[in-house]
């Protein structure tokens, strides 16, 4: 089961393979939108996709790139 997230929460997102991608650091939309459902067939009913995340550096700064469609079964907490 997945570990609900809230916004502000910093992330590691994972990979394809599991592996560690980048941190990321959950925020709203302009609109103030919620997350919505899981894109995938993840198994976990609660599992939620944040629609926007702001990608960080090592030292956890922002790098002012973004990502979007970021699930809470593709996530873990940062390492």
């Amino acid at each position: 089961m997945s570990k609900r997230r809230s916004f502000g929460e910093v992330v590691q997102v994972q990979d394809e393979d599991g592996e560690p991608l980048c941190l990321v650091k959950l925020i709203p939309t302009a609109d103030g939108a919620q997350p919505d459902d899981c894109m995938y067939a993840c198994g976990d009913p609660d599992c939620r996709e944040w629609r926007i995340a702001e990608v960080l550096d090592e030292n956890a700064k922002p790098t002012g790139e973004r990502i979007y469609h970021v699930t809470e079964c593709n996530v873990s907490d940062p390492t």
